[in-house]
């Protein structure tokens, strides 16, 4: 596929995308009256990790607070969750109520005093809220309790402290977040509780604990166990696995937990990491192992571009609760710069909004963050309010195709994808999607070049392989026609070239070029005489050295351009042919006057040309297994690029082997004191490069001095 076409297409992409973000701003402009100005950016990242602005998928409609739902203020709220009939349960932490409000977000009822056996009893600083079809239950705090209650607050079951002794005798049980799946069983956070959910069956039992997450531990700590003292050993079996602070369901029963508890290490480990050992979220199974997809560029985190908080510590997100919304979207919290991340059921950034501040659109101290309809709400600590964010047509288009896409309507999804590109064609979801929708059409070569668009290899390499599998049974008996007509071909070379290299008729060319070009496949298969005839029989130039020296590098620098794009690790980056060709020459060049200098000082007999001739001889089967590779590359998916790497590696285990026997043979050393030479040549090598360093940092002084010397002369 040509990849040059591909950037053009993208960028006429880009183009349309400017024109119709212009009319969609217009569009904006007059439907959003209320507001002038939207008080945050919306954005995703992109494969190389850069942040790419984006159309907004949710604009705040409205600000409530408790005044305006007619509850009065509202004192530290913990919880927000909305329940089938899209009716509202409010955790007023601070007041000691539950607010009830309809679908308008209006109330409806105040709970706040409960009628148990025991006697009518209030909450005290009630936390999670967790609404079923049938059941309303309230995490009540203060209380150590869990209450289970009809939708309108009449008491069903109070849940009290789990009995077990592993969490000591000093617990104090505080449930902070909870859910109920659709037997009845409870699942519980507690603060201070760090082996996992606290699962209760339907009777109020302490079942177990649930989804533990496992201590983690660097590759440093596993390096440095043998050599630890005991009390380090004890310290590193004090570390204990980190705790979660929310937990959700989805309409399937899986469990979404979140956790804060990440330091750095953990947190870059969780950004690039599918495997979810340490992740800020989890989607969890009836069987408590860790599912979610992480299909994306990056798992699903928060932000993964951050700087330093304000004592100087990594600001990485702080997820502290999760949402989910319908065709397996859901959405994170990040309390640390008060965000949004939206992503899909595969694991990919659909898009991140809101932020800090007092506009409406943004928090100050957000604590929870739910689903109404399409609609997000976020629930405001300090504030005591209620974020409302509407979902614009853009947001819309890809719930929508999201939904298609589900239900297998490969062929309509396209158009909508479509759609979505053409309000922001940096959007590579959209061209995964196309390139997806495509694949599972049979229209494998309209699939590559979408998935091109959004550089994933891995989709990019299985439509590659249907592709391929599609023309091999096409095709097959030519293939293997033109196969054995290569292999015979070869056979025929390599037998002229090797009478070239030892007929006598042939002697008078073998003192051209030609003839000095080609022994050096008689070097290739018989390094020891065919260095011994380089130098004493005169049977190679430098003419050919050079040839040889050059396509060799030039094998190596065009592989970083010309390889197939699966296994291109430069594409859609700036790659200078010059600079590479020099840092290859310079190492090539310092390594014959490190040999000639070293060797002359231990008794070597080769000279500096000799040393030039064998290092340019040895390229070459540098030179021929790399132009193979580059070759080969458009042959093979990503499954098999360990003949790729094979090929490359032959040829550079071949170069140092060809190098060694040089060496040997140019200044007639033993194989020990040409290794021997060899090391220390490498050694001299480094020595010379850092006295060039040396040397131009003394220069940049000297001139920097002279310069003021020069001002302060002019001054005078």
């Amino acid at each position: 596929m040509n990849i040059f076409a591909n950037k053009i297409a993208r960028r006429l992409f880009t183009l349309a995308a400017v024109i119709c973000t212009i009319g969609t701003g217009l569009s904006v402009s007059a439907q959003t009256t209320e507001y002038s100005y939207v008080p945050y950016d919306s954005y995703i990242y992109d494969y190389n990790g850069y942040q790419v602005s984006t159309p907004h998928a949710y604009l705040p409609e409205n600000m409530l607070d408790g005044a305006d739902i007619g509850a009065g203020a509202l004192s530290f709220p913990s919880d927000i969750e909305c329940g089938k009939d899209g009716s509202l349960y409010l955790s007023d932490t601070g007041n000691n109520r539950i607010l009830r409000l309809d679908s308008n977000k209006k109330l409806q009822q105040i709970i706040d005093k409960i009628e148990a056996p025991s006697g009518i009893n209030s909450f005290k600083s009630p936390e999670g809220l967790f609404v079923s079809e049938d059941y309303l239950y309230v995490a009540d705090t203060g209380n150590a309790r869990v209450l289970k209650l009809t939708l309108d607050g009449k008491f069903v079951q109070e849940i009290g402290a789990p009995q077990t002794t592993l969490l000591g005798d000093e617990f104090l049980y505080e449930p902070k977040a909870l859910i109920a799946d659709s037997i009845g069983n409870l699942f519980v956070v507690a603060k201070g509780v760090n082996m996992g959910l606290l699962r209760f069956d339907v009777n109020g039992n302490f079942v177990s604990f649930f989804a533990a997450q496992d201590a983690t531990y660097s590759l440093i700590d596993y390096l440095w166990k043998p050599f630890m003292t005991e009390a380090q050993l004890e310290r590193m079996e004090d570390f204990v696995p980190t705790e979660y602070n929310n937990v959700t369901i989805d309409q399937d029963g899986f469990l979404y937990v979140t956790t804060n508890d990440l330091d750095l290490e953990k947190f870059l480990t969780a950004m690039t990491s599918c495997d979810g050992s340490a992740a800020p979220v989890k989607k969890v199974n009836p069987m408590g192992d860790d599912v979610l997809v992480r299909n994306g560029y990056f798992a699903p985190v928060g932000d993964i571009q951050f700087g330093l908080d304000e004592n100087g510590n990594d600001a990485i997100s702080i997820i502290t609760d999760v949402t989910v919304g319908e065709n397996g979207i859901y959405t994170i919290l990040d309390t640390r710069e008060n965000r949004l991340f939206t992503y899909s059921a595969n694991g990919e950034l659909l898009y991140a909004f809101s932020g800090k501040g007092n506009q409406i659109g943004n928090t100050n101290s957000p604590v929870a963050v739910t689903y109404q309809g399409t609609d997000l709400l976020v629930l405001d600590k300090l504030n005591g309010s209620l974020t409302v964010f509407q979902q614009t047509e853009y947001g819309a288009l890809i719930s929508k195709v999201l939904d298609m896409y589900g239900k297998f309507q490969y062929e309509e999804s396209v158009e909508v994808w479509q759609q979505v590109l053409s309000l922001n064609a940096n959007f590579d979801i959209a061209y995964d999607g196309i390139g997806s929708s495509y694949l599972s059409m049979g229209n494998y070569e309209k699939a590559m070049e979408y998935f091109s668009y959004s550089n994933n290899k891995d989709a990019y390499s299985d439509a590659y392989k249907e592709s391929r599998n599609q023309f091999l049974r096409q095709y097959i008996l030519v293939i293997v026609l033109i196969i054995a007509v290569l292999l015979f071909g070869l056979i025929k070379l390599m037998q002229w070239i090797g009478k070239r290299n030892r007929d006598e008729k042939y002697r008078e060319k073998r003192d051209k070029f030609s003839g000095h070009l080609l022994y050096g496949f008689y070097v290739l298969m018989h390094p020891f005489d065919g260095f011994y005839d380089l130098k004493h029989e005169k049977r190679g130039s430098l003419g050919a050295a050079t040839f040889w020296l050059m396509a060799g590098v030039s094998g190596v620098v065009l592989s970083k351009v010309f390889t197939s794009y699966l296994f291109n690790t430069t594409y859609k980056q700036d790659v200078s042919i010059p600079w590479e060709y020099l840092t290859l020459l310079i190492p090539l060049g310092l390594w014959v006057a490190s040999n000639w200098c070293i060797t002359t000082l231990v008794d070597g007999e080769g000279r500096f040309k000799d040393i030039y001739l064998f290092t340019g001889y040895a390229m070459l089967p540098v030179a021929l297994l790399y132009f193979i590779s580059i070759s080969v590359s458009y042959m093979l998916v990503s499954d098999e690029g360990m003949y790729l790497n094979l090929l490359q590696n032959i040829a550079l285990i071949w170069f140092v082997f060809l190098i060694f026997c040089g060496n040997t043979v140019i200044h007639q050393y033993t194989g020990a004191k040409s290794i021997l030479a060899i090391l220390i040549s490498i050694l001299g090598i480094a020595i010379m490069i850092f006295v060039a360093l040396l040397l131009i940092t003394s220069y940049q002084k000297l001139a920097s001095v002279v310069i003021d010397i020069g001002k302060e002369l002019s001054y005078r």
